[in-house]
């Protein structure tokens, strides 16, 4: 699929979880509804922010003009995140690293 409704379970602060990582893995654009500070850990550029649309109708405008250069786009800024060392502290092996850290002192 080209999109995926991604919808957290909480609008908590810092409350983000796999469903967005899941999207970006499976190379698709997420629709997110979540953490409302969303942009301060993941770039705008690499998601459709569902909060922004106060209707269904206007999402699915928004979605249906969209062209192919700019659904490639969001893949390549997607691609391009997770490979950053901002994208890099959403992993798996970060986060080994870090209870590793807190339990043991090893290092990041």
């Amino acid at each position: 699929y080209k999109y995926c409704i991604c919808y957290e379970n909480s609008r908590e602060q810092g409350y983000i979880t796999e469903k967005i990582f899941d999207c970006f893995r499976a190379g698709c654009v997420p629709i997110y509804w979540g953490a409302p500070d969303i942009a301060t850990h993941i770039p705008t550029s690499c998601y459709i922010d569902a909060q922004s649309f106060d209707s269904w109708q206007k999402l699915y405008d928004h979605l249906s003009a969209i062209t192919e250069e700019q659904y490639n786009t969001y893949l390549n800024n997607i691609r391009a995140f997770l490979a950053s060392n901002q994208g890099n502290c959403f992993t798996n092996e970060y986060y080994v690293k870090t209870v590793m850290h807190a339990l043991f002192g090893e290092p990041l």
